[in-house]
């Protein structure tokens, strides 16, 4: 992944709800729904069907997280950068990983 989308990845999280996001699934008598305390998604508002398993990833995917991700690989690309020179082969193939051609 290329600096340029995580820059979009990082811009995206910063303009989304903060949060806690939080998934309710379906029961026998509720719609599942998806919760922040700015925004509240029902399953008949939206009409598309949900599994736990998506709902369950769309609320841990939350801006915070995805933030939080963003700041740890800024700190391994830090540390690629400072220790970079100590095995060249090694950087390398770390910089190819992340998506940089250093």
């Amino acid at each position: 992944m290329n600096q340029q989308k995580l820059n979009e990845l990082r811009e995206i999280a910063k303009r989304a709800t903060p949060g806690p996001w939080r998934y309710s699934p379906a029961t026998f008598y509720e719609d599942w729904t998806i919760e922040t305390p700015e925004c509240f998604v029902k399953q008949e508002e939206s009409d598309v069907p949900i599994s736990d398993n998506d709902g369950r990833y769309i609320a841990a995917a939350n801006p915070a997280t995805v933030l939080e991700l963003l700041d740890t690989i800024e700190k391994y690309k830090s540390a690629l950068t400072y220790y970079g020179d100590l095995d060249g082969a090694v950087a390398k193939e770390a910089w190819k990983a992340l998506g940089d051609d250093k």
